[in-house]
């Protein structure tokens, strides 16, 4: 976890507003949300295959193709744990 701790140390070290650090989220407990949402997508089949085609594909000239507001897929969250 030694990215946890430099964001940590960063964090302190680096000048930022003391609300800013204070309001921080942990690196660990971020980690652990996004692995849990991951799961759970994937558990619903959308795997990161099948979200890869919802992504806007690069032009000729590398750079991300332009994307028009629409939505792709919505994802709704209740705040409620399983």
């Amino acid at each position: 976890m030694k990215f946890g701790h430099d964001f940590k140390a960063a964090l302190e070290q680096e000048g930022f507003p003391r609300i800013w650090i204070e309001s921080a989220i942990p690196y660990g407990q971020l980690k652990k949300v996004i692995k849990n949402v991951a799961r759970e997508l994937e558990e619903l089949g959308l795997d990161r295959d099948t979200l890869q085609h919802f992504v806007p594909t690069s032009s000729q000239d590398g750079r991300r193709g332009s994307y028009d507001g629409s939505v792709a897929f919505k994802y709704d969250f209740d705040g409620m744990s399983p």
